[in-house]
């Protein structure tokens, strides 16, 4: 058992220093969606002894780069690259690896809990797993946590608590936790905050190429947000640099703004006067289904309903539903355990 440990340390701590301490990857392991992003390990080989170095620590923690090794492991496991995907091996992995104070680990293991895979959701054990991680230094933990507190997940809702893990985990590095920390001041949560100070950080992230950031500097310029007027040559420009970087809601985006311009010059020509408020609306709502599907995937129960509203209405107005969307419409009552009025009547109130 010594020489197999002592193995293991030499082994991992030679490998990992190329793997992660020589990068960010780790550090950023999940994106918006809380999805792990991919490592760079070459081979099965490699990755078997990472992952020998890992199950070496069940009975002992050794040095914090060998129990690295563990949340590089247990994301191919979840992945199913190179290996076979496995969430219940997966998880053993990030469970060694945070008993043995590894921050990615339990980022890892709070997303398991959170999501309910493997064992049942536990929403506080996740939390707790996320503020432990952010304070060992897991940007993508913090981001969590925040998250947490903006929609009241296992804590009461507490937009200056949200704000405050939202900074950390842009300090340490994520640029969804840059991102989030944006959003949040771009509600007018926060006292001394609005929307220039989210431009900014939007504008930031853009540069670095974050697509999804683009996407939202776009939204702003459509819709025109306190002193930042409507622009709709800047939404398009950037809706399609949001695209071009692979973000394919910007695509949609640009494409439901580039006809509604269309039809707009149409409208002028022939008539000498604007378009109507009617198609106005429908170009927002077209807007605002993509939004709102995006916000409901992430737990907010306002854009559930208000997705859901979206849906009843087409159907009513074309008199009929297809089979897609009555299965949406199914969905969303569940999530939302709910058939009431939402609370914003789509493009009525923007």
């Amino acid at each position: 058992m010594a020489f197999k440990t002592g193995f293991y340390l030499f082994a991992a701590e030679m490998l990992l220093c190329g793997l992660v301490l020589n990068s960010n990857v780790y550090a950023e392991s999940f994106d918006s969606d809380s999805s792990p992003k991919k490592a760079k390990v070459m081979d099965r080989e490699i990755l078997q002894v990472i992952t020998d170095a890992c199950d070496g620590m069940s009975d002992v923690c050794l040095t914090p780069k060998v129990a690295k090794s563990c949340s590089i492991a247990g994301g191919y496991y979840f992945r199913g690259e190179l290996v076979k995907k496995n969430h219940e091996r997966a998880f053993g992995l990030f469970n060694t690896g945070c008993n043995c104070e590894d921050p990615d680990s339990c980022t890892y293991l709070g997303w398991y809990y959170e999501e309910g895979l493997v064992y049942p959701q536990d929403l506080k054990k996740a939390f707790i797993l996320y503020e432990k991680a952010c304070a060992d230094g897991s940007a993508i933990a913090c981001g969590n946590a925040g998250n947490m507190y903006r929609i009241g997940k296992a804590v009461e809702v507490d937009y200056l608590k949200a704000d405050e893990y939202y900074k950390r985990g842009c300090l340490l590095g994520s640029d969804t936790a840059c991102s989030a920390m944006g959003s949040l001041y771009l509600s007018g949560k926060i006292k001394g905050m609005g929307e220039k100070d989210a431009m900014a950080i939007f504008k930031k992230l853009c540069d670095k190429n974050f697509a999804e950031t683009c996407a939202m500097i776009g939204h702003i310029y459509v819709y025109g947000v306190g002193k930042i007027k409507h622009d709709y040559d800047q939404a398009l420009s950037h809706y399609q640099k949001g695209c071009n970087l692979g973000y394919t809601h910007s695509c949609e985006f640009h494409k439901i703004l580039k006809d509604f311009l269309k039809q707009t010059a149409v409208y002028r020509q022939e008539y000498g006067k604007d378009i109507n408020e009617s198609a106005y609306r429908d170009f927002k709502k077209n807007l605002n289904r993509i939004l709102w599907s995006n916000a409901c995937t992430i737990g907010d129960e306002r854009s559930c309903r208000n997705l859901l509203s979206f849906y009843k209405q087409v159907c009513d107005r074309n008199k009929s539903c297809d089979e897609l969307d009555v299965k949406i419409i199914r969905n969303l009552e569940n999530l939302t355990n709910t058939k009431d009025t939402p609370d914003e009547d789509p493009g009525q109130k923007e």
